[in-house]
């Protein structure tokens, strides 16, 4: 049975106006945390950083330093001495202390969020972004939503990008992405790590994106899409015939140059289709 009920004005379908779709925009997101288990630990830090989706245009942010509501004793919980020794030696478990209690407890930090992610998501449609991003968004769930009466995270995308996957992907075919990643263990510094590897990834120009073998995959791709369907210059297969001379006659570029001028028509025509031969075979190989 059809139940859809049209509006009609003068017997003709009124369809109100729609209203405009929200750009989709990148919530980076980071937390520090006195351990892993989120039912055991404290809340120490909380960093949010919204993007485009490229990564290029970057919008409000929120910092916020946290008060526990209580620090359990590392001498009952020595799981947690590694974290507190770490956050003790970049001074956040300092910054906590000497936060005042109120206006930095839990309930003032799930508000703070609240604010922010309500103003935020007036305007964009918000993707949560960062470095196992999961493992942020139930900090906050469990820390925080108590003190509301929804989910803290209420209202963002559940498509998530976790840079961990890129990560994965690029160590699988040889890289090294966690090269010099300590960093100092705070949520600004995190957070702009993570937004310059995906900017890496993405090859927008602010990093050598062949700095990783995945990164050099994904803009080898690109540049085949980029050439699909436009035909190549005249110029460009010159300069590719002449390339393809150079390797095949035993001698270097200096030397070769002077004599490509001098070739006869029909021998430099039959580097030219090498040249052809060969561009087809790298943008073939750009899709492997």
């Amino acid at each position: 049975m059809n139940t859809q009920h049209d509006i009609t004005v003068s017997g003709k379908p009124l369809n109100p106006p729609k209203p405009p779709a929200k750009p989709h925009m990148l919530l980076w997101i980071d937390t520090e945390t006195t351990g892993l288990d989120p039912n055991q630990c404290e809340l120490l830090e909380v960093g949010m950083q919204v993007t485009d989706l490229k990564a290029e245009t970057r919008g409000d942010s929120l910092h916020l330093i946290v008060h526990p509501d209580n620090v359990r004793n590392w001498a009952n919980h020595p799981e947690m001495l590694k974290a507190y020794e770490m956050h003790l030696a970049n001074g956040l478990m300092l910054a906590c202390a000497e936060a005042p209690k109120t206006g930095y407890d839990y309930k003032h930090t799930a508000l703070n969020i609240h604010e922010f992610l309500n103003d935020q998501l007036s305007q964009y449609t918000l993707h949560p972004a960062g470095t196992n991003v999961d493992f942020d968004l139930r900090q906050l769930d469990v820390h925080l939503s108590r003190h509301l009466e929804h989910p803290i995270t209420q209202g963002l995308h559940h498509r998530k990008l976790d840079l961990t996957t890129l990560r994965l992907a690029d160590q699988a075919i040889g890289g090294n992405p966690y090269q010099n990643h300590a960093g100092t263990h705070r949520v600004q510094d995190c957070i702009r790590r993570d937004i310059n590897d995906y900017a890496n990834y993405l090859d927008n120009g602010e990093r050598l994106v062949t700095q990783t073998r995945f990164g050099a995959c994904l803009a080898s791709r690109k540049a085949y899409m980029a050439g699909v369907g436009r035909r190549n210059t005249d110029r460009e297969i010159d300069a590719a015939a002449l390339a393809v001379y150079t390797g095949t006659s035993g001698m270097g570029f200096d030397e070769v140059e002077p004599l490509w001028s001098e070739l006869n028509p029909d021998v430099k025509e039959r580097y030219r289709f090498l040249a052809r031969l060969a561009i087809v075979a790298a943008r073939t190989e750009a899709l492997k």
